[in-house]
């Protein structure tokens, strides 16, 4: 009965795993594995209150409510397994490369690479003009390679 009881409940929780699904998959994998954890405490309570008394009963269910939680952990690590990140959308890739030359531009102008700061330039400016403007030209050594003193 007690391999049954834990079957289904990590048979529900795994039938509950995909991609798609995994953040609530793992949100219930851990409130099943805070219900183990306290079933376990509870009847390891249980069993040290009873005094004179053969504590087979209380120590199955101990045993049952580890399993219930190792199953869920198992179920959790599966579901973060399957977990996708959320795609990036085509204006964070620009910006992330628009970043990677600006970065590449302040070290070429703190090495007074004027040129290669002016053939980054427009570069990052087709990428992303907003970042272009707000980010690149405030950099203190690019803006001395652009203007030429």
């Amino acid at each position: 009965m007690r391999v049954l009881a834990c079957a289904v409940v990590v048979a529900c929780l795994a039938t509950a795993c995909g991609p798609k699904r995994a953040p609530e998959t793992m949100k219930w994998s851990q409130r099943v594995l805070v219900g183990a954890l306290v079933g376990v405490l509870a009847t390891s309570l249980g069993a040290a209150a009873q005094v004179g008394v053969t504590k087979d009963v209380w120590l199955a269910a101990d045993v049952t409510f580890g399993v219930i939680g190792l199953g869920s952990v198992v179920v959790y690590l599966a579901a973060d397994a399957t977990d996708v990140d959320e795609p990036t959308n085509a204006g964070q890739v620009k910006q992330g490369e628009a970043w990677q030359l600006t970065k590449t531009a302040r070290e070429a102008a703190a090495k007074n690479d004027c040129e290669r700061v002016r053939k980054i330039d427009p570069v990052v400016k087709s990428l992303d003009a907003s970042f272009h403007e707000v980010v690149f030209l405030r950099d203190v050594g690019i803006q001395r390679c652009l203007t030429g003193r």
